[in-house]
């Protein structure tokens, strides 16, 4: 919840507790979420106390529809999503679990993570695809989701005496090709010299890919949130980079910019080889060399460099396109969330097709 501190200190005090229980009871395992009825159950009856204390908070109110699924009561969960966007039409959470429900699962079914954490639960390593590609995937912070990106560290990276306490930056931008639009994202650990840092790559197409709408879902949260995690693994699955990127005024900006790009991207090919085709050009148009540059750019002024496909950085927010609410009902809904499968709850990475590493 990104605005918990806003609320009356025993409400805050209910969500801390709320949360506990779930970190306590729910299993992130490698082949799928255990997460026993009774421990929603009790998340449930600490939240809907709170929920009394402060009725008009869209946020607690999906936070105790979490709550509700994780203990089987799918209806009175989907009751308090339509209560969430009836105080906030444009609630992002509530209306993307009552449009989507299979793509974009609930809060305490994302693992939890931390500035501290120094491993990912067995669910999250199944996010990396072969390549080792920065995914966007979905971690909580509490009772926050904060969409991240996860990867796997370069050889060099996790070969260095202290690789979590070197400098990292991150640089991401929205592109149109092709094959559609995606977004291209570039994590370089070390420097702030180019040629000292290692880089991993990831992209990410908004499309559905017979997925339902998960991709483009976890990008809006992305563009929408201000923070991030950089989560790089090493072999064994340890997190040898785990760095909090905090948005400046400039990334905030060219988000609100991404995001009207995104409300009117349409789908012009869902050819896996036309994706690949499209990377490669991107990485000809914009070499290794060429990231690094602007990596260290980065790291140097604390903002990305100015770029020609990000004009009018200062264009007012896309509004959450208007979806329709279905009427809550049991039909389809999971009652034993126990059966969780590792893909399908919202958490997972957008697919890539091309290798992510480069090691400098």
């Amino acid at each position: 919840m990104r605005a918990v501190n806003r609320l009356p200190p025993a409400v805050r005090r209910a969500v801390e507790e709320a949360v506990r229980i779930v970190d306590g009871g729910v299993q992130y395992g490698a082949l799928g979420i255990d997460a026993p009825p009774e421990v929603g159950a009790r998340a449930a009856e600490i939240l809907q106390a709170a929920v009394e204390q402060a009725p008009d908070d869209p946020d607690l109110r999906c936070l105790y529809a979490a709550a509700l699924s994780l203990a089987g009561r799918i209806t009175e969960s989907r009751e308090q999503l339509g209560v969430a966007t009836e105080k906030r039409r444009d609630h992002f959470e509530a209306v993307a679990e009552l449009d989507h429900p299979s793509a974009w699962r609930h809060v305490f079914l994302s693992p939890p993570w931390s500035e501290g954490a120094g491993a990912p639960a067995p669910l999250a390593h199944g996010w990396i695809d072969a390549d080792g590609g920065l995914a966007l995937v979905s971690f909580r912070d509490g009772a926050e989701r904060v969409i991240s990106l996860l990867g796997r560290a370069p050889a060099a990276t996790a070969r260095r005496p202290s690789p979590r306490d070197l400098p990292v930056a991150l640089d991401y931008s929205w592109r149109t090709r092709t094959a559609g639009p995606f977004m291209a994202f570039h994590a370089g650990v070390g420097g702030p010299e180019p040629d000292d840092m290692e880089v991993v790559n990831g992209f990410a197409f908004p499309w559905p890919e017979g997925e339902g709408h998960r991709h483009e879902l976890l990008i809006g949260a992305f563009l929408r949130q201000e923070r991030t995690f950089v989560v790089l693994l090493d072999a064994a699955g340890r997190a040898v980079v785990n760095r909090l990127v905090r948005f400046g005024a400039s990334d905030m900006d060219r988000n609100r910019l991404y995001l009207a790009r995104l409300a009117t991207a349409r789908v012009r090919s869902i050819d896996p080889r036309d994706r690949i085709a499209t990377i490669a050009r991107y990485r000809e148009e914009l070499p290794p060399d060429a990231i690094r540059g602007r990596l260290a750019h980065r790291m140097r002024v604390g903002e990305a460099p100015r770029d020609a496909d990000d004009a009018d950085p200062g264009r007012a927010p896309a509004p959450t396109p208007a979806m329709h609410v279905p009427a809550a009902t049991e039909a389809g809904a999971e009652t034993r969330p126990a059966a969780a499968s590792p893909g399908a709850d919202g958490a997972a990475p957008a697919r890539r097709d091309a290798p992510g590493a480069e090691v400098g």
